[in-house]
């Protein structure tokens, strides 16, 4: 009988739920789709049919986060405000993001924490390194349309920073998460960045930080 669409759905998103247990525990390389496919009481031919490939699986999972990233992004700049202030929302928000959402913070450790060199990895690297380089372009232009000093450093490089600093907390908490409470201080990990930030922009920014 012809599955709906409904169940198709529910089936996918068991078998990204599945996945991510799977890749957490194990490792990219060492996951195997039969097991996967039976934590999701599913089979390995759903998993082809769905994302194509155990390559493809791992993709969805991490499209899933970027997803919510994008989101909490297009939310900060749709709410407006000086250019300051909605990056100080991204990084705050992003922050209690990851301590709030288990699902969210697994996906950026399978990002961020993984040293799997399983070679068809390679390629999914080297298309997330181009997609990081247009992200910087994206982010540069934002800031250049959005109040930058004309004397300020060049667009890109505030835009690396942010990137990487952003990143970077997240990579320390996913290494420490035992030794303090993310969410009880991502508004002053983020006061560290605003306050070195402000001043490349030409008007303040708002003082008040993000709900």
């Amino acid at each position: 009988m012809k599955r709906t669409q409904a169940e198709a759905a529910q089936t996918r998103q068991e078998l990204l739920d599945a996945a991510l247990s799977v890749f957490s525990a194990s490792g990219y390389a060492a996951a195997r789709l039969e097991t996967i496919a039976a934590q999701a009481d599913a089979t390995r031919g759903a998993i082809y049919h769905h994302f194509g490939s155990k390559l493809g699986l791992y993709q969805a999972l991490l499209d899933q986060a970027d997803d919510q990233r994008i989101a909490l992004i297009q939310e900060a700049i749709d709410e407006g405000g000086a250019a300051a202030a909605i990056l100080r929302c991204i990084l705050q928000q992003t922050l209690e993001l990851l301590a709030a959402d288990s699902r969210f913070r697994q996906i950026t450790a399978l990002r961020l924490l993984s040293r799997d060199d399983a070679p068809e990895l390679a390629a999914l690297a080297a298309a997330q390194r181009q997609q990081t380089a247009q992200v910087v372009v994206e982010f540069a232009a934002f800031l250049q349309q959005a109040g930058m000093n004309q004397n300020a450093l060049p667009a890109p490089t505030l835009a690396r920073a942010f990137l990487a600093y952003q990143d970077g907390l997240a990579h320390f908490w996913l290494r420490n998460a035992d030794q303090f409470c993310l969410r009880d201080e991502a508004a002053g990990l983020t006061d560290v960045f605003w306050h070195g930030l402000s001043h490349f922009f030409s008007s303040p920014p708002e003082e008040n930080a993000p709900g």
